[in-house]
């Protein structure tokens, strides 16, 4: 009998020591659940997109679950259930902190675009000798009188300090005969911004420029972008709306603010100035909770803001830079423009294959010109490269521009479907780089995480209304191709229903779209 009372006291002694430990271990697991919390509430705070309440809800649930977990040690069978959910939400919040991270740091790179890239060459023909700079040093070179000449001087200063050579180039008028002096061999190299190759797009013995010339030279020249719109002096009186304390971080308080999209289509950085595709304004009143979205096609003949009344195609103000686009359509529209957008839809191959491809619907049955799939009426399943093929295309379409308009809205629709879905979380970070090469705006990382904020405060729907001016097609003179170009000539009629609706959305007016 003593023996086997000694051995009970042995056992249960044993099986206090194990309970002892696994409660050490308890307690181990919650100190780290705490302060892989406390990484997560700072993501959080960094990233500054919770409004207070949530902020509280978050910082009270991390200490009270851990001190629950923490509690309960002290029993087995509660203990281990514990342990296992402290190691699982470990798990989460170290995983939520890492994407919190990489979201936060695709943030400061996407906003606040305050320089721009032109990318300045050195054309040849593409049949001649010449291989580089070296060749050209007894070379005649061309000019354009007026077209980027700032650009075009810090380019010639480059050049003579790399040849170490005086030059004086012959001087055009415009690009079409600057290329003319080129073709004809009046010169044998030419300076142009790569941004105005695009001009002759569909312009007849020249829509194939790019085919005939190439370049022995470049430069990516930055400059700062000038912008006097972003005023953000906060005049209004706060009133009660709960989305007044957080609405602060945007355009200093404004109900109302417009920000402009501008999509262009090339490779390498969305800072490199190039033609605008895409040109849509969209408003936003924070009050009706209205967003009215007006698309401006990329042909429309209107005066650029630098081209002194001489009108052009509105997608060549991209060649100058994103402000000229933004100060172009101002005087369009008479409307102030807070902040832009600019995407580049070449980028969106790599976001595409990342994502594992998309389905994208498509009204028409046609085979792009510049692509190698075709498309069916309904959902078609691209890659990155097949979904560039789709927004491209418009020579399929009777419509021309206002069809490409259509997918190329058609595809962020399925881009955004796609990011919805839970697939996305396992490739988050690959998806989120390319996103942010991808994209640049002049927006602070503050005004965007404002805009969540705001939003988590009253978490009410928005009515969104679309509406796209129209016009004619002609053959007319362009201020950037100093030669006749196809243009839009606008529809009054459209543009000033285009300023009603923008008058009414801020005036604090129902929009309805007609």
């Amino acid at each position: 009998m003593e023996e086997k009372e000694i051995l009970n006291e042995v056992n249960g002694s044993g099986k206090d020591k194990v309970r002892r430990i696994l409660m050490y271990i308890g307690w181990g697991l919650s100190a780290v659940l705490l302060v892989c919390g406390i990484m997560l509430i700072s993501r959080v705070m960094k990233l500054n997109v919770l409004t207070t309440p949530y902020m509280v809800i978050l910082i009270a649930s991390v200490i009270v679950v851990t001190g629950v977990i923490a509690f309960l040690q002290k029993w087995m069978v509660s203990g281990i259930i514990t342990k296992i959910i402290a190691i699982a939400m470990s798990v989460i919040m170290v995983i939520g902190s890492r994407y919190l991270g990489a979201t936060s740091k695709a943030l400061d790179k996407m906003s606040g675009m305050k320089t721009q890239i032109d990318n300045v060459c050195v054309y040849v023909l593409k049949d001649s000798t010449y291989e580089s700079l070296d060749d050209l040093k007894d070379a005649t070179f061309g000019i354009s009188q007026t077209l980027d000449r700032t650009n075009t001087d810090k380019a010639l200063d480059m050049i003579v300090s790399e040849i170490k050579t005086s030059l004086v180039p012959k001087e055009y008028q415009g690009a079409m005969q600057l290329i003319d002096a080129l073709y004809n061999k009046e010169v044998d190299a030419i300076v142009l911004n790569s941004s105005f190759l695009s001009v002759f797009e569909g312009v007849d013995n020249y829509s194939d420029v790019e085919d005939r010339i190439r370049s022995v030279w470049s430069a990516d020249i930055k400059t700062d972008i000038v912008d006097n719109n972003n005023n953000n002096n906060n005049n209004e009186e706060p009133t009660s709306d709960p989305y007044d304390q957080y609405k602060n971080f945007l355009y200093g308080g404004d109900d109302v603010f417009t920000l402009y999209v501008s999509g262009i289509d090339t490779n390498g950085s969305p800072m490199v100035n190039r033609n605008s595709d895409v040109n849509i304004l969209i408003t936003v009143n924070t009050k009706t909770r209205q967003i009215l979205m007006i698309n401006t096609p990329r042909d429309f003949y209107v005066p650029l803001s630098i081209s002194n009344g001489v009108k052009d195609k509105l997608t060549h103000a991209g060649c100058y830079g994103i402000q000229v686009s933004v100060d172009t359509l101002e005087m369009l529209y008479g409307v102030n423009i807070d902040d832009y957008i600019k995407i580049n839809f070449t980028g969106f191959v790599d976001v595409i294959d990342e994502l594992g491809g998309v389905d994208v619907y498509s009204e028409y049955d046609f085979m792009p010109r510049h692509g190698t799939q075709h498309f069916t009426v309904g959902y078609n399943h691209v890659n990155g490269t097949e979904a560039l093929g789709f927004v491209r295309e418009r020579y399929s379409f009777g419509s021309g521009d206002r069809q490409r308009g259509k997918n190329q809205m058609a595809l962020i629709k399925a881009m955004i479907n796609k990011c919805v879905s839970t697939d996305t979380l396992l490739n988050y970070e690959n998806i989120l780089g390319a996103v942010s090469s991808s994209i640049a705006t002049s927006m602070t990382t503050d005004e965007i995480t404002g805009l969540v904020k705001m939003q988590l405060s009253d978490m009410k729907g928005w009515d969104i209304q679309t509406y796209s001016v129209d016009g004619k097609g002609d053959n007319l003179m362009t201020f950037s191709l100093t030669a006749p170009n196809y243009v839009m000539v606008p529809t009054q009629s459209t543009v000033d229903m285009a300023k009603e609706y923008l008058r009414q959305i801020y005036a604090g007016e129902t929009v309805q779209v007609q």
